[in-house]
């Protein structure tokens, strides 16, 4: 199974998760689509000056910006990804266009989010 990302705000004690968006979480599956993309330069360019990093499930121990970090210290983190999609909807740069079921009895599903600015889709 690949590895999975989450971006952390070690400042403003924030995260953000891609389970819910059809990003995915791993390496290359970020890499490689547009909303990923925008949705962390907005992020970045807000917060321009924080300490700013990425941490993935295959460890348990972090050692960010000189500083040891254990996945606990995360679980506390406010999660502003539904936040930040919904400004970004709001702004006009996404389009929500509902959901992607992967298992209904599980609840599984992905919020399928369009960049409009995206000449794909333009």
């Amino acid at each position: 199974m690949p590895v999975s990302y989450q971006l952390v705000n070690l400042d403003k004690k924030e995260t953000i998760a891609f389970a819910r968006i059809d990003t995915g979480s791993s390496f290359l599956e970020l890499s490689g689509t547009v909303v990923f993309g925008s949705l962390l330069s907005y992020y970045m360019l807000k917060n321009i000056g924080d300490k700013i990093t990425f941490a993935n499930d295959s460890e348990d121990d972090f050692y960010f910006f000189g500083i040891h970090y254990t996945w606990k210290d995360f679980h506390d983190y406010r999660n502003v990804t539904e936040e930040l999609i919904n400004e970004l909807i709001h702004s006009g740069l996404y389009e929500d266009r509902g959901i992607i079921w992967i298992d209904q009895d599980e609840n599984l599903y992905y919020r399928n989010i369009i960049n409009t600015f995206d000449p794909k889709y333009g």
